[in-house]
Formats: C-alpha cells, sequence, structure tokens
C-alpha cells in the first residue's frame, strides 16, 4: 500500500474507516474519527496532528479486527509525515 495521491483521497479513507467502524458495531471508535473529518483546521499538518490523536485514541480505547488497525496503521504512516513523534 502506497500513500495517498492528495488529502482528499486521504480523507475519503477515513470516512471509510469510520463507515467500516460503524458496521463492526464500534461507533463510537468511528465517531472519534468522525469528528476530526467534521472540524475545520486551518493548515493540513494541523488537521493531521488531530487525526493522528484520534487514531491513538481509538487504538488505546477499543479492540479493533486486524483489517481496521492495517487501516489505522496505513492512516498513522501519513500522519508521520507531519508528525514523526505522534
Amino acid at each position: 500500500m502506497g500513500s495517498f495521491q492528495s488529502p482528499d483521497d486521504l480523507s475519503r479513507f477515513v470516512a471509510e474507516t469510520c463507515e467500516e467502524l460503524d458496521r463492526l458495531g464500534l461507533s463510537e471508535a468511528a465517531a472519534a474519527l468522525a469528528v476530526v473529518q467534521a472540524t475545520g483546521y486551518t493548515t493540513g499538518s494541523e488537521w493531521l496532528g488531530a487525526l493522528g490523536t484520534a487514531v491513538r485514541r481509538v487504538q488505546s480505547h477499543f479492540t479493533v479486527p486486524p483489517q481496521i488497525q492495517e487501516r489505522l496503521d496505513r492512516i498513522m504512516t501519513e500522519v508521520h509525515r507531519a508528525w514523526p513523534s505522534l
């Protein structure tokens, strides 16, 4: 899996991940990511930081199946481009 071609591609991927979490009955985990999607940020870097924080929250508070963990890892790969230590 390579990097995303644009911020819109990543945003769509996050939205799809939220939908998958909802389908699996993990609505609270989906909401943690969805709130980042619904919030306006001044910069893309700021959005990535908030996204990374939300992913970390999901990872620490919920047990997610491997296919979701793979998606979260892919999101974090993009987050680490702007926030390597997050």
